[in-house]
């Protein structure tokens, strides 16, 4: 597997490998440097899974294989790498309103990254009476998202919904604006539905 060239900002990962004409390669260990800079203070390791701190910019991984006689590889494994630390630029142009009257929910949006494409995903959520929120529906990250239509014939009368959009670049990194509305309706009573001089409904 070719190793990633673009990254999110945080921990990095490598796996790392090598062959030996006398050293089995599970005996095998490793020397890394980071722009120059040893890992782990110059220590060998016989640990093959890589994983340190990066933040933004062009970055230069080299790593050597050293044998059981202490003999290090010349030359180098050298891996260029590039972290984007800043999220996509997320504008949500429609959103639903607070309370929904229409027959459907519509949202459009657009999404852009200096680094390149961005895809879109959308999650529709219910919040229940204990307050906790339940995926009624959803769709997967796509690069063609930056509009919805939803009916809300699917939608229970009375109830609370939270729409969430995501989009995510290339490195990986997210953003998200979420949106809280209410489907009018259900068994709720108005003032007019109690009998002048009479005794109040009850709801």
């Amino acid at each position: 597997v070719e190793p990633a060239t673009l990254m999110a900002a945080g921990t990095a990962a490598f796996d790392v490998t090598g062959t030996d004409n006398s050293t089995p390669v599970g005996l095998l260990r490793y020397l890394a440097w980071l722009d120059g800079t040893p890992l782990d203070e110059g220590a060998l390791s016989n640990v093959t899974a890589i994983r340190f701190d990066v933040t933004g910019g062009e970055h230069t991984l080299e790593v050597a294989a050293v044998d059981l006689t202490d003999n290090r590889d010349p030359t180098p494994v050298v891996h260029v790498f590039v972290v984007d630390g800043n999220p996509p630029d997320l504008i949500v142009t429609r959103s639903p309103p607070a309370i929904v009257t229409e027959a459907t929910i519509v949202a459009t949006w657009t999404a852009t990254d200096a680094e390149g494409p961005v895809e879109s995903r959308w999650l529709l959520r219910e919040i229940g009476a204990d307050g906790l929120a339940t995926v009624i529906e959803e769709a997967p990250f796509g690069a063609d998202r930056g509009a919805l239509e939803i009916a809300t014939g699917m939608l229970r009368d009375g109830g609370l919904y939270e729409l969430e959009i995501v989009v995510r670049d290339q490195a990986g990194n997210l953003a998200s604006a979420a949106f809280g509305f209410a489907i009018p309706g259900g068994s709720g009573c108005t003032a007019s539905a109690a009998r002048r001089g009479g005794a109040p409904l009850s709801c």
